[in-house]
């Protein structure tokens, strides 16, 4: 698959490269760290304060990387 556009947003399950996360058809849509830092227009550190505040909820695959349910952003962009 080919780059995206620098002003690309990746959508949910798409990972920030443009490819889709072999996880996605496991457990739905969600996206990774770069693409839910992304959609809050945060970087990785303040993504992750977000996941240790338990105000973002991930889950971590057995490869050790956060995955983020994309039900709990709006369409805007925010977390809930």
């Amino acid at each position: 698959m080919t780059q995206p556009p620098q002003d690309h947003r990746p959508e949910a399950g798409e990972n920030s490269t443009g490819s889709w996360h072999p996880m996605y058809e496991r457990i739905g849509p969600f996206y990774d760290s770069s693409g839910a830092a992304d959609r809050l227009g945060v970087d990785e550190e303040a993504l992750a304060a977000r996941r240790e505040e338990r105000t973002l909820l991930a889950m971590r695959t057995g490869s050790g990387e956060w995955l983020y349910p994309a039900w709990q952003f709006t369409v805007e962009g925010s977390g809930t």
